[in-house]
């Protein structure tokens, strides 16, 4: 029987101990393993009409008020609208300031039917560009649109189906009054900043006039809006009231044609907060009208507008420019007005002997 000698190392045992430091370690270790947890993200602000151009009705002498001058029989309108605006769309201000919408230009066809004091219109518009900026302000993401014709070659924006009338004063009178209502059928993509993705609609009341070698237009109305998200800096507060005014002269005539050259001031505010910074745009044209005053067949109208955003905010871009060519169309013949013959051209205004 063989003896050994057997060496022990005794160590004493904790076992609080040890627990106390296993559980110290192993959130430590966890943190140091596991994938780091993701941000909580911030709310996407959604996009929205951001056009402040609101045209006027085709035959309409500005681009944007209204001088209600249709008259004599049936007519009608063929026009062509293009404009681009830059930096419609900015968020926040100063060194937080974000342009989401940095450029945006549209094209546009309208058809206008008239008859009398009435005219009933139809006017379809499509992207070209839009492009901007991608960022936070004010808690929130904006995610700037991507707008060419390569990828919206048939994508048409907000249609808008109007009715203007004229209802005191006759056409070239010094004193019109009129109102007009339009319906807005949403169309495109609330991404592209195109349209609010909800039906819209204005109502307006009309004034205009012409005095000698003077003309003026206003008017004042309501858009009536349902987007409402004030949340987020720079989007839609709800109802909103617009205005516009014009007032120009004839530049140059001749027996045949004319040119007509004059500013005009159009804007709109929401009705949650009047006259607020940020709820409020205001711009101004400098606007010049060429156009035929002959009666025969067609006349062809060209309307050139270049302006800046006054109150550079809530939608009112910081340059524009727009153009619009029209074809007006009238059946021929003399009208009857007052047991008197008149020709087409005195009932519509338009007399090509004035000088």
């Amino acid at each position: 029987m063989r003896n050994s000698n057997k060496f022990q190392i005794v160590i004493p045992l904790d076992t609080k101990a040890v627990f106390a430091t296993f559980a110290a370690i192993l959130p430590v270790a966890l943190a140091l393993t596991l994938p780091p947890r993701a941000a909580a993200a911030l709310p996407v602000a959604q996009g929205f009409a951001v056009e402040r151009w609101y045209p006027s009705s085709p035959g309409a002498a500005w681009l944007v008020a209204d001088d209600i001058n249709q008259g004599g029989r049936l007519g009608g309108i063929l026009s062509a609208t293009g404009g681009v605006a830059q930096q419609p769309l900015v968020a926040g201000s100063g060194s937080n300031a974000l342009a989401a919408v940095q450029r945006q230009s549209q094209v546009g066809i309208a058809l206008g039917v008239t008859y009398d004091r009435f005219r009933l219109s139809l006017r379809l518009n499509s992207p070209v560009q839009g492009y901007g900026q991608s960022g936070t302000v004010g808690g929130y993401t904006y995610i700037a649109p991507q707008v060419t014709l390569g990828s919206h070659p048939d994508t048409f924006s907000d249609v808008t189906i109007g009715l203007d009338a004229r209802w005191l004063g006759t056409p070239g009178s010094a004193l019109r009054l009129g109102a007009s209502a339009q319906l807005v059928v949403p169309s495109g993509d609330r991404r592209d900043y195109l349209t609010d993705g909800t039906f819209r609609a204005f109502g307006r009341l009309l004034v205009a006039g012409d005095h000698g070698s003077l003309m003026y237009a206003g008017s004042l109305g309501i858009h009536v809006r349902p987007l409402q998200s004030a949340a987020p800096p720079s989007s839609p507060k709800g109802h909103e009231i617009v205005f516009a005014a014009a007032i120009g002269g004839k530049a140059w005539t001749t027996q045949h044609a004319q040119l007509s050259v004059g500013p005009e001031v159009f804007g709109a505010t929401a009705l949650s907060d009047l006259l607020g910074a940020q709820s409020t745009a205001v711009e101004a044209l400098l606007s010049a009208r060429w156009e035929q005053t002959e009666v025969v067949g067609a006349r062809w109208r060209a309307k050139l507008g270049i302006g800046v955003g006054i109150v550079h905010a809530f939608g009112a871009p910081m340059w524009r420019t727009v153009l619009a060519i029209e074809s007006l169309q009238r059946a021929e013949g003399p009208v009857k007005h007052n047991s008197n013959v008149a020709t087409v051209a005195e009932e519509d205004g338009h007399d090509p002997q004035a000088k």
